[in-house]
């Protein structure tokens, strides 16, 4: 069962037909490429990632001002840090541990 989630707030921006590739900081862009912008997009549009867990349990992330989903796609996951509730990286790991985003992985296997 998918879990209700609200979209991480860069992604959202796309959603809602804003730029998108909004800066999490003055200084720092969100995404670093546009593959990482399309893989933060496609995790958005799931509800796999639950930006306010994220925070809650990443503050170094919250005190950085750094865009939560972007920050997830490109350190938090391979630090172990968990992107909702449901989702147990360990599992992940042993299903799809190929180098690859775990979480898009998982979620790609759900819809084929």
């Amino acid at each position: 069962m998918k879990p209700e989630m609200r979209p991480a707030s860069a992604a959202a921006d796309l959603e809602s037909g804003g730029a998108g590739i909004a800066s999490a900081t003055q200084e720092q862009p969100a995404f670093d490429s546009l593959e990482e912008f399309e893989v933060c997009a496609e995790i958005a549009r799931s509800g796999y990632f639950d930006e306010a867990f994220y925070l809650e349990n990443s503050p170094d992330v919250a005190a950085a001002d750094l865009d939560p989903l972007a920050h997830y796609v490109r350190y938090g996951e391979r630090e172990g840090r968990r992107p909702c509730r449901s989702v147990n990286l360990e599992e992940l790991r042993k299903r799809f541990d190929n180098g690859q985003c775990l979480l898009l992985q998982y979620i790609r296997s759900l819809e084929g």
